[in-house]
């Protein structure tokens, strides 16, 4: 189903990435983005799949505690290369934009990619999905904007933190930590690709 994900999400960038107005553009393309994921979760959700065991529970005990905090290594890291540089150019409406994404965005990826995956998937799937979840970034590259790294980062930075989110879900049981890291890390680098794009 994650491989369909990809092709579907390819196709919604490539014809939105033609809308003239970047940020139309990509807020268009986020919007059919997340109700694809949306309709893929109904779906899942319909065949008997609980995603709410995935978000439970609110903390991790013992050794998972100490391990959640891997989960705050990508935002730490895109704070640093991607939101320090601009926040001399402050822009109150593009930064509430990317609050309003990188919130909804953060919760429906990491339900989607991530909330089965650590449970019911064996190894493969779990590595599969990862590798999906990184190539499915490859998407932007259909829209009108340059990324601060090029395709390298766009790509590889998802399968890194992926692979982190992945590994912080699996030993915590749960994936808040991942949600709210995924939240920080597209708010971050959000603000970053719109103020280098629209101002």
């Amino acid at each position: 189903m994650q491989f369909v994900t990809v092709i579907f999400a390819a196709s919604i960038f490539y014809f939105t990435g033609k809308i003239d107005n970047r940020l139309c553009s990509y807020a268009v393309s986020m919007l059919l983005y997340w109700a694809l994921l949306s309709a893929q979760i109904l779906l899942l959700k319909g065949r008997g799949v609980s995603f709410s065991r995935s978000l439970l529970p609110m903390t991790a005990k013992g050794s998972g505690a100490m391990f959640s905090l891997a989960a705050f290594i990508p935002a730490i890291l895109v704070f640093i290369a991607a939101f320090l540089p601009v926040i001399g150019r402050f822009d109150p409406p593009l930064f509430a934009l990317a609050l309003a994404i990188g919130f909804f965005n953060g919760i429906i990826e990491e339900i989607y990619w991530r909330g089965t995956a650590y449970r019911f998937a064996g190894l493969p799937a779990v590595i599969a999905g990862t590798l999906l979840f990184s190539v499915n970034h490859s998407a932007f590259l259909f829209l009108d904007f340059n990324y601060q790294g090029g395709a390298v980062n766009l790509i590889g930075g998802p399968l890194i933190m992926g692979t982190i989110w992945i590994a912080v879900a699996r030993k915590t049981g749960t994936i808040r930590y991942c949600i709210i890291a995924h939240q920080l890390v597209n708010l971050f680098a959000f603000y970053s690709l719109f103020v280098s794009n629209i101002r």
